[in-house]
This record gives structure tokens, sequence and C-alpha cells, in this order.
């Protein structure tokens, strides 16, 4: 069951339930087989332009553009 962040504040077991989802999203990683970026040759001089036309408007976590770059730099 995932909670929203003042719940889990609220709770108290912010990084429990972190580290629950950081499994829960290697196991999906690893149970589909997602290749990194780099397999469809993506680099990381080509990081810059994804985060410029990277929109998250159905994202109900607002991003800004330096945890976007992150992301995408873990997923090379």
């Amino acid at each position: 069951m995932l909670f929203s962040e003042e719940e889990l504040i609220r709770k108290g077991k912010t990084e429990e339930t972190c580290s629950v989802l950081i499994d829960i999203l290697e196991t999906w990683i690893n149970d589909l087989k997602l290749e990194r970026l780099g397999k469809y040759r993506i680099k990381i001089e080509n990081v810059e332009p994804i985060i410029e036309r990277t929109g998250l408007k159905n994202n109900p976590v607002k991003l800004v553009k330096e945890d976007i770059k992150k992301i995408v730099l873990n997923r090379l």
C-alpha cells in the first residue's frame, strides 16, 4: 500500500517506505528486463535536450530539471 508524503511523515516511516518502493521498482526493472538508455544509443550529451523536451503533466510529483537529470543519468 502506498501512502501520500504527508501520511508517511505523520507515521514516521518515510525512510522505511521509500526503501520498499525502491525494492519494488528494482524488481519491476529486473522482471520486465528494462534496458538502460545506453542500449538505445542515448549518451550523456543527449541528456540536456531530453530534459528540455520532457513534460511531466501527468506526474503526481513535481520534479525540477535537476531531479529529471539525475533520473535520466541513472538509467544511462
